[in-house]
C-alpha cells in the first residue's frame, strides 16, 4: 500500500468511505424494521403502523435511498415508505383525515331541515 501513489489512495479511500456510509444507513433502516417486526409479531395482530413507526421508517428510509430500499425494505413498499416520506417532510404524516361517508351538517341547517314547514295546500279541505 506504500508503494501506491496518494492521489490513488485518496480516491480508494473516498470510494471505501461513501460505500461505509451507505451500509451504515442501511443497517439503520434494517434496525428500525427489525424493532417494528419485534413489537408487533408477538401480538398474533396484522401489520399495522402507527404514527411513530411510519416516522421512524420513514426517517431511516431517507438515508438509505430511495432505489436501494426498493431492494431491502420488506414491511412496506419502497414507495409507500417515500409517501410517509413526503408526508412527515410537510409535516402533514400523523395529522387528522376527513373519514369515510358524508360530513357532519351544521347544527344550524339540521334545525332548518328538521322543523315542521306549514303548507296550506296540503291541508284537509
Amino acid at each position: 500500500m506504500n508503494n501506491m501513489p496518494f492521489m490513488v489512495r485518496l480516491i480508494a479511500a473516498t470510494i471505501l468511505a461513501k460505500q461505509n456510509k451507505a451500509l451504515i444507513a442501511e443497517v439503520a433502516y434494517l434496525r428500525a424494521e427489525i424493532a417494528y417486526l419485534r413489537d408487533q409479531l408477538p401480538k398474533n395482530k396484522p401489520l399495522r403502523f402507527t404514527n411513530r413507526w411510519r416516522k421512524r421508517l420513514a426517517r431511516a428510509a431517507a438515508g438509505v435511498g430511495w432505489k436501494r430500499l426498493a431492494e431491502i425494505a420488506t414491511v412496506a413498499k419502497a414507495a409507500t415508505i417515500r409517501g410517509w416520506h413526503r408526508l412527515m417532510e410537510k409535516g402533514q404524516l400523523g395529522a387528522d383525515r376527513p373519514g369515510p361517508g358524508r360530513a357532519k351538517t351544521d347544527a344550524e341547517i339540521e334545525q332548518v331541515l328538521e322543523s315542521p314547514i306549514p303548507n296550506h295546500d296540503w291541508s284537509n279541505p
